[in-house]
């Protein structure tokens, strides 16, 4: 592996099971990158813009 670990590549890594988990989507294909990881994005980034303040904090 490359570079250090961290806290915020536990947080990072924790968010991206979290995002997994809430939307019952992939973010990787076994095989590595794949176009999941970008419409895991897009769909989580879709949402959010959609919401009002009231409701990402509901959400969280």
């Amino acid at each position: 592996m490359w570079g250090q670990y961290s806290l915020k590549t536990d947080v990072y890594s924790f968010g991206v099971i979290l995002l997994e988990i809430i939307t019952a989507k992939r973010s990787l294909s076994p095989f590595g990158e794949s176009p999941l990881y970008e419409a895991l994005v897009k769909h989580v980034s879709k949402r959010f813009s959609s919401m009002d303040a009231l409701g990402k904090i509901k959400l969280w």
